[in-house]
């Protein structure tokens, strides 16, 4: 039987079978397509049941809502409430039942868009009759946009209807289609099965023609091998590496004829023999279970390095390479004997062992600058530390301007001492290896916001604009390292800015598909200097910068990016750049991505106080508030617990009350501090007081800010604070955290009336101060917007007016308000320079709206 017999026969059964599964895959096909083509045209009537049932419930809301408004009867109002409770549900239903079909998803999404405009219509206008005021009530009821608001909602459930209408009958032509198509395919793969019958009963024939030749090609291959043998033979005479064949017990039952030059043996020595006698006694047990492994059959080939003994000069081994394989029975597959290839590799273990010796030294040498950087970076830090806290505290003596102006130049100079040694100490560390990655929970969002609001005020100096885009992808809390993510971020923002004198400096993140799983890419793009193609490698390694000026021009070390980038690598991921000379540079940082469950602070938990387990004690409480809505707020709260309240409205004056009454009967027991304050902030005034020597157990410190973010919690508890209370703040938590941190010994007891077993009653004076304080916030905002100037002065004003909002509304039944300046008080100077008047406003308007609509909730 020829080849090309053997391959026709083979074509055909091949084409034959594959047929035969064609057909029979296309008539389970047909008849699938068959089924999803009715299913589709009864799930299509169902579709336009639902969109009837949606515009039944939408119409049946309206009339309950115009029976309610005109006669006011309670019925109405209850049937109102129904309906409308269930019409979102029955527009969500419709929307699930469509998720195959974009379209209609996009109609569906404005059809519940414009239903729930109108059910805040309609509501409205209720809350109005509720009120009494009917005339308002019926005015909103039939006014113009009232009815463009049924108009829209009805032409969307219209829009609706109609597409569900041409998907019936475009789905019931496809399901005749199939049909149609099920029976011509039945009728082809007849046909198709005499064929390929055919076609095999001809193969047959031709199979039987080849076996003719079968035996005239045997003979041929037997020649072949013949002379394939003696080539084999002439290469194991004259080839350099000795070839030798053991069988399993190791016995050499052939050696070629190089033996005499690789092993130093004659062949014919070797036959018959085991070669364990020339092997070192250090190699000799790892040899032995190498070849054993081997005519086991457990391993099929493998490499080893042994030394050998050397016959003719005693004393001296040969390192030599055995390039083993099992050769195994043609029959039942068992191993019959190992063949070895050996060579003589005592040079090249000379060279590897200079190296490796060459290695450890250099590895050694690598270790000991890393230890005498990391020590020398510890030791200097102790006296710069010194020189900084005091050029400080000398600026602040009320030097003259000269004076004060080189006391600044200490300070600035110590502090870019500072930024050097903490580069030094942490490239040291990833060298020896000490660098550990600390994954947490963090919220990536503000994390990064933060970042660009630090850099803000140097950009703002050379009126680089600041972009900040996060992609909706980007999930709020992640778990990774917090403080390398923002070291890195830093680190590319700074020398962005450093390096671009006139454009913009952007930051852009989003969540991208990875090799291993979803990753976070962070790009920072500049319009700075660029850097040219053949130093964009170099700047990643220690000491080097783009350009040789580069350190003269700017400024800096050039470890920057060396250690953004090994700490990119820590965290399995990696910094890469993109640069044009002259036009700008985008650096991209990709982290593996792990989302994770949103950590919000506790407000308003229900925590008991000690009652009568423990007699609770009279406090001096120093109070660090700018607000004076909050100072009155926290000193009824204060009061209400028993306790007696200092005010100070900012962190220096807090540090002045802590020093003047330290070691008084009038010392404090408890400092209440808030983040941000005019002249010193919390943060500040807490180093300085920790600076004193005053420890955490002497007087406790507990951070106040509206803000709850994990990296606030950190930067409080770094400075020396002992505990974070986010505003607002319940009155159950203040009292179980003044508790927790004080230990007032002498102190009078408090009247069990004054514990926190009720809720804090707010005076109808203090309130009043609220809203006067809201509206002067609302007035100055649209002042600030109005003026279009938007310098960082009046953005740093407006934050703090945001912050402060968003500290007191939650106490006073305005959580949403104070969210809501929560949120803005973040984004406002992260907002782009052209967009950030027409955000303001919006934001000033969400706030107005908020606040009226709590005031006719309340």
């Amino acid at each position: 039987m020829t080849i090309s017999a053997l391959s026709r026969s083979a074509v055909a059964t091949t084409l034959g079978a594959l047929l035969l599964i064609c057909c029979a895959t296309s008539a389970i096909w047909l008849s699938w397509q068959q089924q999803v083509a009715q299913q589709h045209v009864r799930y299509t009537f169902q579709v336009s049941e639902q969109v009837a049932r949606v515009q039944n419930i939408a119409l049946r809301a309206e009339v309950h809502r115009r029976g309610y408004v005109s006669s006011g009867v309670p019925g109405d109002l209850q049937d109102f409430d129904t309906t409308r409770r269930s019409l979102l549900p029955a527009v969500a239903a419709l929307a699930l039942m469509t998720s195959d079909n974009p379209g209609q998803q996009y109609r569906i999404a404005a059809l519940r868009k414009a239903l729930t405009g109108w059910l805040t219509h309609m509501e409205y206008s209720v809350a109005l009759r509720k009120q009494g005021r009917v005339a308002e009530a019926s005015a909103v009821t039939n006014g113009l946009e009232a009815r463009a608001g049924i108009a829209h909602a009805g032409a969307l459930i219209d829009a609706t209807r109609k597409e569900e209408l041409r998907l019936l009958q475009e789905r019931s032509v496809k399901s005749s289609w199939v049909d149609q198509l099920a029976k011509t395919a039945l009728v082809g793969s007849l046909i198709l099965i005499l064929l390929v019958a055919g076609l095999m009963a001809r193969e047959r024939r031709h199979r039987m023609l080849a076996l003719r030749n079968t035996n005239a090609r045997l003979e041929e291959d037997l020649i072949h091998r013949h002379a394939v043998e003696q080539q084999l033979a002439l290469l194991a005479t004259n080839a350099t590496d000795a070839v030798l064949r053991l069988d399993p017990r190791g016995v050499c039952v052939y050696a070629s004829p190089s033996t005499l030059n690789v092993v130093g043996v004659p062949p014919e020595m070797l036959l018959g023999r085991q070669t364990d006698k020339l092997i070192h006694a250090d190699d000799s047990a790892e040899l032995a279970q190498f070849h054993e492994s081997l005519a086991s059959g457990a391993m099929e080939r493998g490499i080893i390095s042994y030394r050998s003994r050397n016959p003719n000069y005693p004393g001296e081994w040969r390192w030599l390479e055995a390039n083993s394989a099992v050769v195994r029975d043609s029959v039942n597959g068992a191993p019959v004997e190992v063949i070895a290839s050996l060579r003589d590799v005592t040079d090249r273990k000379r060279l590897e062992l200079e190296l490796s010796a060459a290695r450890a030294r250099a590895e050694a040498a690598v270790l000991a600058k890393s230890s005498f950087l990391a020590n020398m970076s510890h030791e200097i830090r102790t006296p710069m530390n010194g020189v900084l806290g005091f050029a400080e505290l000398l600026a602040d003596s009320g030097l003259d301007p000269d004076q004060e102006r080189h006391a600044s130049m200490i300070v600035d100079s110590g502090k870019a001492m500072m930024r050097l040694l903490n580069d030094i100490l942490d490239i040291s560390k990833i060298e020896a290896g000490q660098m550990k990655i600390a994954p947490e929970h963090i919220d990536l969002r503000h994390a990064l916001k933060n970042c660009v609001k630090l850099v803000n005020p140097a950009a703002s100096q050379k009126r680089i604009e600041l972009r900040v885009h996060i992609d909706e992808s980007v999930p709020e809390q992640i778990v990774a390292d917090g403080l390398r993510i923002r070291q890195i971020v830093l680190n590319l923002l700074g020398n962005a800015i450093k390096f671009t004198d006139e454009g913009f400096v952007s930051l852009n993140a989003r969540a991208v598909g990875g090799k291993l799983g979803p990753e976070l890419e962070i790009a920072i793009a500049d319009t700075g200097i660029g850097i040219s193609t053949e130093r964009q490698k170099a700047i990643f390694e220690q000491f080097v910068q783009a350009e040789d000026d580069t350190a003269r021009r700017f400024g800096g070390t050039g470890l920057g990016l060396a250690i953004s980038s090994q700490l990119a690598r820590l965290m399995d991921g990696a910094l890469d750049v993109e640069s044009e000379l002259g036009i700008g540079t985008i650096f991209h940082v990709r982290l593996p991505l792990h989302a994770a469950v949103a950590e919000k602070a506790s407000k308003g938990a229900a925590i008991a106080p000690n009652g009568a387990s423990e007699e609770a004690k009279s406090l001096c409480v120093l109070l660090a508030e700018d607000h004076d809505v909050n100072q009155a707020l926290m000193q009824a709260m204060l009061s209400r617990l028993g306790h007696q309240t200092v005010i100070a409205p900012d962190g220096a004056q807090a540090l002045a009350r802590v020093e003047e009454t330290r070691g008084t009967p009038q010392a404090f027991d408890i400092v209440l501090m808030d983040m941000q304050m005019p002249v010193m902030d919390g943060v500040e005034a807490t180093r300085r007081i920790r600076a004193m020597g005053i420890s955490g157990s002497e007087l406790p410190i507990v951070a106040l800010t509206a803000n709850a973010y994990s990296d606030d919690v950190e930067a409080c508890l770094s400075a020396g604070m002992q505990a974070h209370l986010a505003k607002p703040v319940p009155l159950a938590d203040l009292d179980t955290i003044l508790k927790k941190w004080t230990t007032p010994a002498g102190r009078l007891p408090v009247p069990a009336a004054t514990a926190a077993a009720e809720p804090l009653k707010i005076s109808a004076a203090l309130r009043d101060r609220f809203e006067m304080r809201k509206r002067e916030t609302f007035t100055r905002a649209d002042e600030i917007i109005a003026s279009g100037a938007f310098t960082l002065g009046e953005v740093e004003e407006l934050c703090g007016l945001f912050h402060k909002l968003a500290g007191s509304a939650g106490l006073f039944g305005e959580a949403a308000l104070g969210e809501l300046a929560s949120s803005f008080e973040d984004d406002l100077p992260i907002w782009a320079a052209e967009e950030r008047a027409a955000k303001a406003a919006g934001a000033v308007s969400q706030m107005r709206l908020r606040s009226e609509v709590a005031q006719i909730v309340n």
